[in-house]
């Protein structure tokens, strides 16, 4: 992607040294895997993971330099790491693996973080959505059908409408999550031929993916999944696009994007203010449909395996997800600056003399005894006088005989027009109690009220670190205890933890998420390059997360446990814990 529509968030998921970070964990943890079951020396694998090198520009550069020799990414990234450790124990590096495993494998890892970054977008659009929505609410404005006026509506209404669909989308991104959360380490065709069962179970613990039978590839319908869910981004962000681009036309004019001081609207015309934030949405939901079509075709690969479809996802994967995640920032920023012009909106509604009243005054003669034949005939000669004499429509009711004036008064009121809104907005208030968040008894609105705010699914929670970051991310959860006591040491983190979290009870939506602990510690050294990348976090030497003798919930509001979001280091405590700069590389992170 271009850096001008590119996000430092997504370029820490995306970027080459990140992907080659991910390879290399994949490769260490499926030593490991080896290791456990007896394959691999344990020895060995210690020592490669001691002597493996960082996944920095240097690596990547010592792999393109190889593969101009290999001509293969995979191969010429695993001599490099081999040659890193300089030990004989890297000759068991990428055992039993074909390049898929390890390529699939950190790719779906990849598309897991991308797509917590695109839910996280949604939340913070939504929240955009509804606050607009709720301000203006009674804000009345002419709807259109057709581009021509018909009935009264109001702004905030138009606003809710789009808030809808933007939860809509947040669920079909959970939904892709969920699909791309995969593993595959079974080998050339997927039979574990080389390599045991035992071993992919063990990788995918530590990261969290979810184990799938496969060929030599993960089945290209979970990426093509991924990318309709970013393609729905667009359609929708479009869809709010294009309304406010017309509203903004000279003719129109019922709102405007904001106009910073010193910027330009038309180098020509000193007086122009384009829509042209609305505009690039606009032009760039169509590159994220077309590259739905692209994943659609790589659906369809030949026998076990081609390559195919190679080229197209280094292209349209990272692409998509970056643009799906400009989108909803740029909307967002749009919808912060628009000004919205209720004098103007009265002034449209108001143009069509009084013509937006016409279905209620048909019904009322329709009520009064006429046949509805007759009474739209009446309605529509009064109507198209109105419209080509341009006389107010009213006005023009109440000289015909054959209407009773008594009818009208109800009929142009427009309190009747707008009297059923409250079921719209009741959806919305549906929408913020289902992304609240309550925290056992007593506790009730803790997460809330530190401002967390909710959106994670079960593949997300894998680990304690992940839990740390992820808390507050849940649909009405609670906590209750369990006795745990257990430290967990470097690297036992996804072989540890994993199999423990998974012991706890989870439902989606609309039930209990029971995470249950006592005292959880976990001292974490040397966090690596793929970790950070895939939490958000930068490179630290040690950090800490501690739960103690209390809930997670109350630990939240009364405890240690540091909460890690988006590179963001906050502590619940008194004290805000700080880290020195020096201590971290800037992997998405700022401090």
């Amino acid at each position: 992607m271009i850096p001008r529509y590119s996000t430092p968030e997504m370029d820490a998921v995306w970027s080459d040294t990140a992907k080659f970070a991910r390879w290399l964990e994949v490769e260490l943890l499926a030593t490991e895997g080896h290791a456990a079951v007896g394959v691999v020396p344990a020895d060995d694998a210690a020592t490669c993971r001691a002597k493996a090198p960082v996944a920095d520009d240097a690596f990547l550069a010592k792999i393109l330099e190889r593969e101009q020799i290999t001509d293969h990414d995979v191969a010429a990234f695993v001599d490099v790491t081999q040659a890193a450790i300089d030990d004989p124990a890297g000759s068991w590096i990428h055992y039993g693996l074909t390049s898929s495993d390890v390529g699939d494998t950190a790719l779906c890892w990849a598309m897991r973080d991308a797509a917590d970054l695109l839910i996280d977008a949604a939340g913070e659009l939504l929240e955009t959505l509804i606050s607009m929505a709720r301000e203006h609410r009674g804000t009345v404005m002419i709807g259109r059908t057709h581009g021509i006026h018909a009935e009264p509506t109001t702004f905030g209404t138009k606003v809710a409408l789009w808030a809808l669909q933007v939860d809509r989308d947040r669920e079909r991104r959970r939904a892709a999550r969920d699909a791309v959360s995969v593993r595959k380490l079974s080998g050339a065709v997927g039979t574990y031929s080389n390599i045991p069962p035992e071993v992919e179970a063990f990788v995918g613990d530590a990261l969290g993916l979810t184990p799938i039978p496969a060929t030599q590839v993960v089945a290209r319908d979970r990426p093509a999944q991924f990318l309709y869910a970013c393609a729905s981004v667009g359609a929708t962000c479009e869809l709010m696009a294009v309304e406010l681009r017309h509203l903004q036309r000279t003719e129109v004019r019922e709102v405007q994007e904001g106009f910073k001081p010193g910027q330009k609207g038309s180098s020509a015309m000193p007086h122009k203010r384009n829509p042209i934030s609305a505009e690039t949405i606009s032009g760039l939901s169509r590159v994220l449909r077309g590259n739905l079509s692209a994943g659609m075709q790589d659906v369809a690969l030949w026998h076990e395996r081609d390559i195919s479809h190679s080229s197209v996802e280094r292209v349209i994967l990272p692409d998509s997800s970056q643009l799906a995640y400009y989108v909803m920032r740029r909307l967002r920023r749009l919808l912060d600056g628009l000004v919205v012009m209720p004098e103007r909106m009265q002034a449209n509604l108001d143009a069509s003399f009084g013509l937006v009243f016409s279905q209620p005054v048909l019904l009322a003669l329709v009520q009064g005894g006429k046949t509805r034949d007759e009474a739209y005939r009446i309605v529509q000669r009064n109507a198209m006088r109105a419209w080509d004499e341009s006389r107010d429509f009213r006005t023009l009711l109440e000289a015909d005989d054959d209407v009773p004036n008594e009818a009208l008064d109800a009929a142009f009121a427009l309190r009747r027009s707008l009297s059923n809104l409250a079921r719209i907005f009741d959806q919305l208030a549906e929408i913020e109690r289902c992304t609240s968040c309550s925290v056992g008894a007593g506790d009730a609105g803790g997460l809330e009220h530190l401002g967390l705010h909710a959106d994670v699914t079960p593949t997300g929670v894998r680990d304690v670190l992940r839990l740390a970051v992820a808390l507050g991310h849940f649909d009405e959860c609670s906590f209750e205890r369990r006795h745990v006591d257990r430290v967990l040491h470097p690297f036992e983190l996804g072989r540890e933890v994993a199999p423990l979290l998974n012991q706890q009870q989870f439902v989606e939506r609309g039930g209990r998420c029971q995470f249950d602990f006592d005292r959880v510690e976990a001292l974490l050294h040397r966090i690596g390059c793929p970790l950070a990348t895939s939490l958000g976090l930068c490179r630290s030497q040690t950090f800490e997360i501690i739960a103690n003798d209390a809930t997670f919930g109350s630990t939240l509001l009364h405890g240690r446990l540091v909460l890690i979001r988006h590179g963001c280091f906050r502590s619940h405590s008194a004290e805000l814990r700080t880290i020195p700069p020096d201590m971290f590389r800037g992997i998405g992170c700022r401090l």
